[in-house]
């Protein structure tokens, strides 16, 4: 289950990615002329526009993804997750993997239980480190 979590995840999270990358231009040659060429110019011809920055690539290591997405769900940035962190952050990736929604007090009932087993040094929060074993553990 967790596995298929990071899965869905990595996948989710790199389409936005690759859906905002620019094709590559195809290359074309320069149809044969008989014209004769121009005259130099004397202005200075301008620099080729800078290629557009593609879109960072989302981690394909699943401790770097968690550690990527880490801060978003850690709402007052102390570095953990409380209880209603990690189950914001598991509910959503239940949400992108799942056809059919989960009822609240189903969802609440795993996300309690798996806070609880990720939960290693029961300080009722999750380090990054913590949160990696954990999601990682079936890998």
């Amino acid at each position: 289950m967790k596995t298929l979590l990071i899965a869905a995840s990595a996948i989710a999270l790199s389409t936005p990615a690759l859906a905002q990358m620019e094709p590559a231009a195809p290359a074309t040659t320069p149809p044969a002329t008989t014209m004769p060429a121009p005259a130099p110019q004397t202005a200075p011809a301008p620099a080729p526009a800078a290629p557009a920055a593609a879109a960072p690539a989302a981690p394909s290591d699943p401790k770097a993804l968690i550690a990527s997405e880490f801060p978003t769900y850690d709402k007052d940035g102390n570095g953990t997750l409380d209880k209603t962190e990690f189950a914001a952050w598991m509910t959503a990736l239940k949400a992108k993997t799942d056809a059919k929604p989960t009822p609240a007090a189903e969802m609440a009932k795993w996300t309690d239980g798996a806070f609880a087993t990720a939960d290693k040094d029961k300080s009722k929060s999750l380090t990054l480190a913590e949160l990696q074993t954990y999601l990682t553990a079936g890998a």
